[in-house]
Protein backbone atom coordinates (compact mmCIF):
# COMPACT_ATOMS: atom_id res chain seq x y z
CA UNK A 1 0.00 0.00 0.00
CA UNK A 2 1.53 3.51 -0.83
CA UNK A 3 0.05 6.57 0.01
CA UNK A 4 -2.73 4.98 1.88
CA UNK A 5 -4.41 3.16 -0.86
CA UNK A 6 -4.97 -0.46 -1.42
CA UNK A 7 -4.31 -1.97 -4.43
CA UNK A 8 -8.24 -2.99 -5.44
CA UNK A 9 -9.23 1.44 -5.27
CA UNK A 10 -6.28 2.01 -6.94
CA UNK A 11 -6.85 -0.28 -9.63
CA UNK A 12 -10.55 0.76 -9.36
CA UNK A 13 -9.51 4.65 -9.88
CA UNK A 14 -6.82 4.39 -12.28
CA UNK A 15 -9.55 2.08 -14.64
CA UNK A 16 -11.93 4.92 -14.47
CA UNK A 17 -9.18 7.41 -15.29
CA UNK A 18 -8.75 5.96 -18.35
CA UNK A 19 -12.12 4.15 -18.98
CA UNK A 20 -12.93 8.42 -19.23
CA UNK A 21 -9.78 9.28 -20.93
CA UNK A 22 -10.80 6.41 -23.67
CA UNK A 23 -14.37 8.00 -24.14
CA UNK A 24 -13.21 11.51 -24.55
CA UNK A 25 -11.05 10.41 -27.63
CA UNK A 26 -12.97 7.88 -29.09
CA UNK A 27 -15.80 10.57 -29.32
CA UNK A 28 -12.85 13.17 -31.72
CA UNK A 29 -10.99 14.42 -28.82
CA UNK A 30 -7.40 14.47 -29.19
CA UNK A 31 -5.25 12.78 -26.77
CA UNK A 32 -3.64 16.37 -26.23
CA UNK A 33 -7.03 17.83 -26.04
CA UNK A 34 -7.87 15.41 -23.08
CA UNK A 35 -4.57 16.28 -21.26
CA UNK A 36 -5.43 19.93 -21.93
CA UNK A 37 -8.64 19.62 -20.42
CA UNK A 38 -7.97 17.45 -16.83
CA UNK A 39 -4.54 19.27 -16.21
CA UNK A 40 -4.77 22.59 -14.04
CA UNK A 41 -1.64 24.41 -14.16
CA UNK A 42 0.23 24.26 -10.74
CA UNK A 43 -2.18 21.11 -9.39
CA UNK A 44 -1.58 17.15 -9.35
CA UNK A 45 -2.07 16.28 -12.56
CA UNK A 46 0.13 18.82 -13.78
CA UNK A 47 2.96 18.34 -11.01
CA UNK A 48 2.81 14.56 -12.08
CA UNK A 49 2.99 15.38 -15.88
CA UNK A 50 6.08 17.53 -15.36
CA UNK A 51 7.80 14.74 -13.73
CA UNK A 52 7.17 12.05 -16.51
CA UNK A 53 8.16 14.71 -18.91
CA UNK A 54 11.72 15.38 -16.87
CA UNK A 55 11.94 11.99 -16.55
CA UNK A 56 13.08 8.96 -19.09
CA UNK A 57 9.79 7.61 -18.99
CA UNK A 58 9.02 8.76 -22.55
CA UNK A 59 12.06 7.36 -23.95
CA UNK A 60 11.48 4.03 -21.61
CA UNK A 61 7.57 3.93 -23.18
CA UNK A 62 8.48 4.49 -26.86
CA UNK A 63 11.75 1.70 -26.81
CA UNK A 64 8.98 -0.51 -25.05
CA UNK A 65 6.56 -0.10 -28.41
CA UNK A 66 9.36 -0.31 -30.16
CA UNK A 67 10.44 -3.79 -28.76
CA UNK A 68 7.37 -5.09 -28.93
CA UNK A 69 6.96 -4.25 -32.42
CA UNK A 70 9.87 -5.65 -33.50
CA UNK A 71 9.43 -8.95 -31.83
CA UNK A 72 5.55 -9.17 -33.07
CA UNK A 73 7.33 -8.86 -36.46
CA UNK A 74 9.64 -11.78 -36.01
CA UNK A 75 6.46 -13.68 -34.75
CA UNK A 76 4.89 -12.82 -37.91
CA UNK A 77 7.67 -14.21 -39.55
CA UNK A 78 7.93 -17.31 -38.23
CA UNK A 79 4.43 -17.86 -38.34
CA UNK A 80 4.54 -17.33 -42.34
CA UNK A 81 7.81 -19.81 -42.52
CA UNK A 82 5.58 -22.96 -41.09
CA UNK A 83 2.24 -22.66 -42.77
Amino acid sequence: MRLGIDRADSTDIAAAAMAGAAAMISSGESPDGVRRKITTPGESTAAGLEFLQASTVASLMSDSVIKTSSAAGQLGARTKENQ
